[in-house]
């Protein structure tokens, strides 16, 4: 009896973590065939899906050198127990426990930034033992925060856009962190991204559990007016500060090889998925192991079993995100005339798996 009540209650915790999630994207909005001619752009085009390797991610993760609650050595471990094989160590610029403030980086001397800290018991890790890439990154904190990442940038007092302009000159990468904590328009966003092209990847769409899903929203409205020139990534991140952040978001990193290199050009590119598991620490039981795009459509296939598909897009119409059509194949003809992207959501047992836009 007690084993029936124990698969009841996870059946009942998997139905309301699913609908939690999924919200208002179940309903289909129809419109009349659309004759435009449309370019997909298609960041994923240039992957040669017979040979791509796939592998996790996570870039947004603090330890105890801010306001974390683990040693660094400790979170670099249970990423890698969890299968994650690419890791940023993000700690606050504005809260360690130094007299300035650096990256945790190489995590090889892990040690001697220990030492700085009072604190011998943290350990080294190598990341090539641990078949694991090692991001150097920071959290630009002192405004609305930026994720900082493959360089060493790590100042206070700057705007946002000075900092992700230091980010840029150091060649390394940013990302807008929990864009739903701040009041910030959307042409906040939009002037952002098209001031720094080709260093501000995307905004996360999931932090955490999920503490901004309107964030979804607000990434397709910002799609709505930069698409096609400019896209903008979604990423899905931890926000680790304790184990019970671990494991609620993966960014699956489409690799040749897993190298340092492979992960800033995959990252760039938008050659990556987003997995949102809907209980933490799930893995994914779904992957797109092919993408076919023609002049009019999108057609992807799928590894494993998976649910539905659905092909969402923002419709000015109703100003808010639709969805516009379902299953494997996209047809230009669904979209709304003013459209200037769609994106996919595969919903499987385990998850979600979001594209990027196309």
């Amino acid at each position: 009896m007690k084993k029936l009540q124990l698969v009841l209650i996870s059946i009942l915790l998997i139905v309301i973590c699913t609908i939690a999630f999924i919200g208002c994207e179940l309903s289909v909005l129809h419109l009349p065939p659309n004759s435009h001619t449309y370019v997909i752009h298609n960041p994923y085009d240039d992957i040669d899906w017979s040979t791509i390797e796939y592998h996790d991610g996570n870039f947004h993760t603090h330890t105890v050198f801010s306001d974390g609650r683990i040693l660094p050595h400790d979170v670099i471990d249970a990423y890698q127990a969890l299968g994650y094989s690419v890791l940023a160590l993000t700690d606050h610029n504005t809260s360690h426990y130094q007299s300035w403030p650096s990256t945790l980086y190489p995590w090889n001397t892990l040690h001697t930034i220990a030492q700085e800290t009072d604190n011998e018991s943290w350990q080294d890790r190598n990341p090539s033992i641990l078949d694991m890439i090692a991001v150097q990154g920071s959290e630009i904190s002192q405004n609305d925060d930026i994720g900082s990442l493959f360089n060493d940038f790590v100042g206070i007092g700057e705007t946002e856009a000075e900092a992700l302009g230091a980010i840029e000159t150091r060649g390394g990468l940013s990302i807008f962190y929990h864009p739903g904590r701040y009041d910030r328009s959307d042409q906040w966003y939009v002037d952002m991204f098209l001031q720094f092209p080709s260093s501000l990847l995307g905004i996360e769409i999931y932090n955490q559990k999920d503490r901004y899903p309107e964030d979804r929203d607000r990434w397709d409205r910002i799609l709505f007016l930069t698409m096609p020139e400019r896209p903008v990534w979604g990423f899905g991140n931890d926000d680790m500060h304790s184990y019970s952040h671990l494991g609620w978001n993966r960014n699956v990193l489409l690799l040749p090889q897993l190298t340092e290199t492979a992960v800033f050009e995959s990252l760039s590119s938008g050659e990556f998925f987003v997995f949102k598991p809907y209980l933490r620490m799930t893995m994914p039981d779904i992957r797109i192991s092919n993408i076919t795009v023609s002049d009019h459509n999108i057609t992807l296939d799928i590894e494993g079993e998976y649910n539905s598909i659905h092909w969402i897009t923002y419709y000015s119409g109703t100003q808010e995100s639709e969805v516009i059509a379902v299953g494997t194949t996209f047809s230009t003809v669904s979209l709304p005339e003013d459209s200037t992207f769609v994106r996919a959501v595969l919903f499987s047992a385990n998850g979600m798996l979001y594209t990027q836009p196309f």
